[in-house]
């Protein structure tokens, strides 16, 4: 086996809501054609990762796990490879043709616009691109227009009847992973949930979900109570930064839904999984004092690498420091119990190097787009920031 071989190649299918498959939610070709699952499978695509992990080459999708790598923290690679020893000890990732992990991503349809989202992953955004254009951001303008031919498939969503002819070809004790647009509100999702209790494949299958919570659906927690798995909580930061972040969301609204679904669906165990980029880096805890009453975990591992303009280390080197220090603290004054407050590949990440051509200027002119979009002031939510970015303007320019 190679050394830079991925279990997820080989036992992984990503779903994007534009109608492409990738072996995972970070490495895909967004010049792949639409097609099914199965064709995916069988597909030049998925032996091209094959071959260069056979000659230990890195293929160019896949440079996020290799830049997380690079920069010493934990990789979504290395973690697959130890959830696949644990399940199969020293076994070839290709010992049998069953699939461990099918990632979903059914339809565009959100209730959300979040900062750092795109219109292939929220309807919100789209329709706000599609009425202003190239005044949006350049990344969203250019994602829109790369889907220019695929938009049919986005607004409808993948088939259920796709997704169900998979199910036979999870292992036992798969994993199935729904996450946005917002799954609480796709109908496939129920549908497929539904073919698993019929099927009585909710006895085995590790259920996992993205959610941001912003929408209460009783018939999805009847549905999720019949199985066992983890649920991710869509949080960044709280009150007007999160409402910021997570536009059209309301922070007392998500975070009561939160606690009411611990409360009625005990079988899952939760976990806050913020975005970190730019605009938390300076955290003030109050999430982690939250999650830290309700006993729900928060793991600070989701690094983000798009857009660009938005990645942590634009930040200079010097406030990230301080960003670790604070961290560091506050790990002091707070004592933990299970995995509350995961922090230990957030060191490594945050003072790693940026190595694109970004720079604050960008943030701030992005920032500036949307702002005037959506009516919102990054400069009064986000005060430090602004401070900061006056200063870098100051010196740079």
């Amino acid at each position: 086996m190679s050394k830079l071989d991925c279990p997820m190649v080989h036992r992984g299918v990503n779903t994007y809501a534009n109608g492409i498959c990738s072996p995972c939610c970070f490495a895909a070709n967004w010049d792949s054609p639409v097609q099914t699952i199965s064709e995916y499978r069988k597909s030049d695509y998925v032996q091209y990762f094959k071959d260069k992990f056979a000659n230990n080459e890195w293929p160019v999708e896949c440079n996020r796990c290799r830049r997380t790598e690079e920069s010493g923290a934990k990789s979504k690679r290395k973690y697959e490879i130890d959830k696949f020893k644990l399940k199969y000890g020293n076994a070839p990732y290709d010992h049998d043709d069953k699939i461990d992990v099918l990632d979903l991503r059914l339809s565009n349809l959100c209730n959300q616009a979040c900062i750092f989202c795109n219109p292939v992953n929220s309807s919100m955004i789209q329709t706000e691109v599609e009425k202003f254009g190239d005044q949006h951001t350049e990344t969203n303008w250019k994602t829109l227009n790369e889907n220019m031919g695929r938009w049919d498939f986005i607004r409808n969503g993948w088939s259920s009847d796709d997704i169900i002819k998979q199910i036979d070809d999870l292992s036992i004790g798969g994993r199935l992973y729904f996450t946005g647009g917002e799954p609480s509100i796709l109908k496939q999702v129920f549908e497929i949930l539904e073919y698993c209790i019929k099927i009585e494949r909710n006895e085995d299958l590790y259920l996992e979900f993205s959610s941001n919570f912003h929408a209460v659906n009783p018939k999805f927690f009847e549905l999720l109570k019949k199985f066992k798995g983890r649920m991710w909580i869509s949080f960044d930061a709280t009150g007007a930064q999160y409402e910021y972040i997570r536009h059209h969301g309301v922070w007392e609204t998500a975070s009561n839904n939160v606690l009411e679904f611990q409360k009625q669906v005990p079988n899952f165990r939760l976990e806050i999984t913020p975005a970190q980029f730019i605009l938390n880096a300076f955290p003030d805890f109050d999430l982690c004092d939250w999650a830290y009453e309700n006993d729900i975990d928060v793991v600070h591992d989701n690094f983000l690498h798009f857009p660009p303009w938005l990645d942590i280390r634009l930040l200079p080197f010097k406030h990230r420091k301080r960003i670790w220090k604070r961290i560091q603290e506050y790990r002091k004054k707070r004592p933990t119990k299970g995995n509350m407050s995961i922090w230990d590949n957030y060191e490594k990440f945050i003072l790693s190097d940026y190595v694109g051509k970004e720079t604050l200027l960008d943030t701030e002119y992005n920032l500036d787009k949307i702002d005037k979009i959506r009516g919102n002031d990054w400069r009064k939510t986000f005060p430090w920031l602004h401070k900061i970015i006056k200063k870098y303007k100051k010196e740079n320019t």
